[in-house]
């Protein structure tokens, strides 16, 4: 990303300091942002930030918390992808927060069960790659589906709130998560491989 200061765009309010930037992403973006401190901006802190807009249909938003500059994709709250013909990976056009159903339609068809990308995939499985929305279905023969999804970036669902496949030790049959759950998408055990929950 290309940071330019806009000439005239700065502004004093009494001990507070506007100042105006222009970003110009490229193809290098991250998964959860791009990193922009107040540092970069000129600043010692960033207390509100206000966004324009651009052709490409993006929406802008900066986590002060964590310091990112945010670009996304408007998309429904429930996304019912039908794909054209695929081999056994397909890419997802949104990033996946939570993914509701897996059907194949064509070649392999019926129910499928997502799991880790770690995980062992077999007939029925489809492996999930969070970070870079590609599912790998363990069907060989599968040439379509229809996905079910939630897109990130919904409330609740956003990138820096995920935590992905969190691996604990079950003992007497349960285990204490690290994070609170608003879902879980799958439980599998990698001692003895296999989707119990989900």
């Amino acid at each position: 990303m290309t940071l330019t200061r806009v000439k005239g765009g700065e502004d004093v309010h009494g001990q507070r300091r506007s100042v105006l930037w222009l970003a110009t992403f490229d193809s290098s973006y991250g998964i959860g942002g791009e990193d922009l401190t107040p540092r970069q901006l000129g600043l010692s802190r960033v207390q509100r930030v206000a966004m324009g807009e651009d052709a490409s249909g993006l929406q802008f938003r900066y986590d002060i918390t964590n310091q990112k500059l945010l670009a996304m994709e408007s998309a429904a709250y429930l996304v019912d992808e039908v794909t054209g013909t695929i081999g056994t990976t397909y890419t997802l056009k949104y990033m996946p927060a939570y993914i509701v159903a897996i059907r194949g339609t064509a070649g392999s068809t019926g129910v499928k069960k997502p799991i880790p990308q770690a995980g062992t995939n077999a007939a029925g499985l489809v492996k999930v790659n969070w970070t870079t929305g590609v599912l790998t279905f363990g069907d060989a023969g599968i040439t379509a589906a229809r996905i079910l999804y939630v897109p990130r970036g919904l409330p609740g669902f956003q990138s820096t709130q995920m935590v992905v496949d969190e691996s604990v030790t079950v003992a007497a049959a349960s285990a204490t998560l690290a994070n609170v759950p608003l879902a879980v998408q799958y439980i599998y055990d990698t001692a003895a491989p296999g989707v119990y929950f989900q």
